[in-house]
């Protein structure tokens, strides 16, 4: 370039050089004639010209040297563009979203963003910029309700203050001049050229009639020069004076952007980046140092120079009453008191009115969320683009008090207000189904650790219900195996795992403490105490979340490291409802349902080695994996528990098992009935009649009544099953060893059923093949029993079926006469042998349980819940 300064100006698509001693014009560069070129800067180190253009939406570049053009950035919206040529940076403004950006200025665009924002906070509408890397200082216009301002920062955001804010009208450029240490700004409002000094004082107005729409500004010396985009030329004056105006270029295309290039408005200096070691970008600040910064989408880590994803950084979820807020916690580290939030994010939502429960899944951006006064389950994804889009997942009666996600298969956990029951429900809410609904009081909270598969809940339980307060229980994920943890804390809230999973962590509101204990019920701590007006609590990446509401209603966010006793706080304005800790690589791993619903058609439920398929109401399994829809029963009959087959009102509790799965003789207490508790040798009988059948008897869920269908149908009927208990083993003939039934000779009669014309309705013959019986029905009847009326009955064998039936009836009768004779014989004759075994079963399982973590939990007496803090 030489010595001689050359003025760059953009002129609709062209790039101009102006020789400001030879007045001599080149062409740099054409570019496409559809676009329109707003912005330039140069820099002088690489010999590149920079421009942006708002219809392309990106910022390019070009190479005085070579004449080779790239791309910079693309997706962006740039007001201004300002290069610091010290740190390596390209600056620019971006007043629709309100922010100051940078990039390096060797950034190549690939598809990714390699820019950081740089300013956001309280920035409304900025436009001119104008940096310092001398001094590592950037000046900039914005617009705030109506009125112009010019402030000052450091290159990397910090030390930001007011300069000027009065006396301006739309500064449309800034230029920085240091040899007067003042800047000067184009004023498109007032038609004039403005100045002050660089703190802000001496505002002064140059204002001529030919300065009609100033759009952009330079300076060089003792000249200002100027873009006038309604007389389409570009001028120049005295700075201070305003004498020796005259015009330089003048062309039918509009001219924008200008720049004047020269060594000495490029002063070489050293980086202070070159020293840092930043993993991606390194912005100047005023005290000649560099400060590492992170590309959208990655944060700091805490070596202060490495870039993480943001989406695996650990972060604090605040569930205010109508707004998330989220707060990263690596920017908790610096905080010890404050009444104010620190650094966050916030996520307001128009058409909730007050949240109740969330959870989140990181990876999918998915927030799951229920509300009070709603019954609703909601999904709201968080899309690239930052639209947000909302789905409903399942409604249900009551309020949707508490839920929890298992991130590897999606399915939802979740206690309502109306049933003391935890249920669940498929990932897009089409089927859902009751994982506990027995030995509940109220329950209020359930976690999960989808990669160990284990779920917890609290049980709240009125206290001095036989000695011990409200239960932590503990089981797999598909409802199986469930225990009892811990059962000595009054009020347990915000139960939490670990994010091994070994160990499960809570706060006792009632005593003021937080505590935890290992999965297996053993090494129990407090690792707090003495916390007074305890609310909410959480716990993620080692460290301990609480809140706090004292008398005067302040509510504060206590957080500190488990192994450490140091606590910090900062307040918070609102109520908070909920509180979560969340991170990318805690959500990760995979389990049985992980992968194509494990197989199943409905839900999927893991469990260590496997998975259990369950189904929705109305719904039976047809095998290990499939559910088939439940048969409708014409009244008055009604549908056995399975499912499967329909019964008259008359087979319900008669003495005999007509349902495959025996639910037609579970809870019979008529006294004029047969009672009959349906025996595991029952079962089988049923699976051997029909070996492709798995029957699904779910004790343990709430039936749904008979509602009566189209058509005259009738859905299932289903009667509260009550599983065998201790009490009534004597009924059943079973015993219990390490958990499994044991069947005894009386029991095991039960395979001879015997076999008459009842068992076949009335419409056939009762044969036994082995130990099964089989129905050959009658010609105008079908089904495994003949239950079903068939098409155009012969009359002709009536008479001859009614004979039959009559016949074999009689034979029956005598036979279970004699039956029952030498069954009641037996009976006393080994009811001493069979007593003794139940003395001995107990025994061995009272041995059993004093090795399983509930009795664990008992070794710690009343002192030893106010223990020290212990180390793992």
């Amino acid at each position: 370039m030489g010595t001689e300064p050359v003025l760059l100006v953009a002129i609709q698509f062209n790039l101009l050089l102006y020789g400001l001693r030879s007045l001599k014009e080149d062409i740099l560069a054409t570019t496409d004639k559809n676009l329109t070129i707003f912005s330039i800067d140069y820099d002088l180190l690489d010999q590149k010209v920079f421009w942006t253009d708002l219809g392309a939406e990106s910022i390019q570049w070009l190479s005085m040297d070579t004449k080779k053009t790239g791309t910079v950035v693309k997706g962006i919206k740039s007001d201004c563009i300002a290069v610091d040529w010290i740190g390596r940076n390209l600056y620019w403004t971006d007043g629709t979203a309100g922010q100051i950006l940078a990039i390096p200025l060797t950034a190549v665009w690939r598809g990714k963003p390699e820019y950081t924002v740089v300013l956001d906070d309280g920035l409304n509408q900025p436009r001119s910029l104008a940096l310092d890397p001398l001094n590592g200082l950037m000046y900039w216009s914005e617009k705030v309700g109506g009125e112009s301002r010019i402030e000052q920062a450091g290159m990397d955001g910090g030390n930001r203050k007011v300069l000027i804010e009065q006396g301006l009208g739309w500064p449309t450029s800034i230029v920085l001049d240091q040899l007067s240490w003042k800047m000067f700004w184009s004023d498109d409002k007032f038609h004039c050229i403005g100045s002050a000094n660089l703190d802000g004082t001496g505002v002064s107005m140059l204002q001529l009639t030919q300065i009609k729409s100033p759009f952009s500004v330079a300076v060089l010396e003792d000249e200002v020069f100027w873009s006038e985009t309604k007389t389409r030329t570009v001028q120049r004056m005295q700075k201070l004076t305003g004498k020796n105006r005259a015009i330089l270029i003048k062309r039918f295309e509009q001219p924008y952007g200008l720049k004047v290039m020269h060594e000495v408005l490029q002063p070489r200096s050293s980086n202070p980046c070159l020293d840092t070691g930043c993993s991606h970008l390194c912005l100047l600040s005023p005290r000649s140092k560099g400060s590492c910064r992170c590309p959208v989408g990655l944060l700091l880590a805490d070596d202060s120079v490495s870039c993480v994803p943001v989406k695996e950084s650990a972060f604090l979820f605040l569930a205010l009453p109508t707004v998330i807020t989220q707060i990263y916690l690596k920017n908790l580290e610096a905080l010890l008191e404050q009444t104010t939030l620190p650094e966050h994010r916030t996520l307001p939502f128009t058409s909730v009115n007050q949240l109740a429960s969330v959870d989140y899944l990181v990876q999918e951006k998915a927030l799951y969320l229920s509300e009070l006064e709603s019954g609703d389950i909601r999904l709201l994804r968080l899309k690239e683009s930052g639209k947000l889009s909302w789905r409903k997942i399942l409604s249900v009666a009551g309020t949707v008090i508490n839920l929890a996600v298992d991130w590897l298969s999606g399915n939802i956990y979740w206690i309502d207000s109306e049933n003391p029951h935890i249920h669940v429900v498929s990932s897009k809410g089409q089927y859902s189904t009751v994982m506990f609904s027995e030995n509940l009081h109220r329950p209020t909270c359930v976690a999960l650790h989808p990669p160990t598969m284990v779920m917890c809940f609290v049980d709240l339980r009125p206290q001095g219900d036989g000695g011990h307060g409200s239960s932590i229980d503990c089981a797999f994920m598909d409802g199986s195996r469930r225990k009892v943890l811990w059962q000595k804390s009054q009020v347990p809230v915000g139960l939490t795992f670990s994010d091994s999973g070994t160990r499960v962590y809570w706060a006792d509101t009632g005593r003021g403490l937080i505590e935890s204990i290992q999965q297996d019920g053993s090494r129990y701590r407090v690792d707090r105490r003495g916390i007074w007006g305890l609310n909410l609590f959480a716990y993620g990446q080692g460290m301990l979340f609480w809140t706090t509401v004292d008398d005067a209603q302040i509510t504060k966010v206590w957080y500190s490291e488990a192994e450490r006793s140091e606590n910090r706080w900062f307040e918070v304005d609102q109520k908070i409802v909920d509180l979560k800790v969340y991170s990318k690589l805690r959500q990760q791993g995979s389990h049985s349902c992980s992968n194509d619903n494990g197989g199943c058609s409905h839900i999927c439920l893991p469990k260590p080695g496997g998975q259990t398929c369950k189904c929705p109401s109305r719904y039976y399994l047809a095998d290990t994996n499939r559910c088939i829809e439940a048969v409708r029963c014409s009244a008055p009959s009604q549908a056995c528990e399975d499912g499967r087959t329909c019964i008259s009102p008359e087979q319900v509790c008669d003495g005999r098992a007509d349902c495959l799965d025996a639910s037609d003789e579970m809870s019979c207490t008529s006294p004029d009935k047969t009672h009959s508790t349906p025996t595991p040798e029952k079962l089988e009988a049923a699976k051997r009649v029909t070996p492709k059948i798995t029957l699904h008897p779910q004790a343990s869920e709430p039936q749904e009544a008979t509602s009566r269908g189209p058509e005259g149908m009738t859905h299932p009927v289903r009667k509260t099953l009550i599983p065998p208990v201790p009490g009534r083993e004597s009924k059943t003939s079973e015993t219990k060893e390490r958990g499994k039934p044991v069947q005894s000779k009386d029991s095991q009669r039960t395979k001879q059923l015997p076999c008459s014309s009842d068992f076949c309705n009335g419409r056939g013959i009762c044969t036994m093949e082995g130990e099964l019986r089989k129905c050959s029905c009658l010609v105008e009847n079908n089904g495994e029993v003949c239950e079903e009326a068939a098409r155009g009955p012969a009359l002709s064998y009536i008479t001859l079926g009614s004979t039959i039936g009559l016949s074999v009836v009689l034979v029956a009768l005598g036979a279970f006469v004699c039956f029952r004779k030498d069954r009641k014989l037996k009976r006393n004759t080994t009811a001493s042998a069979r007593t003794l075994a139940s003395h001995k079963e107990d025994d061995q399982e009272g041995e059993n349980l004093m090795n399983t973590e509930t009795f664990v939990n008992e070794a710690y007496d009343e002192q030893a819940l106010l223990t020290s803090v212990q180390t793992d």
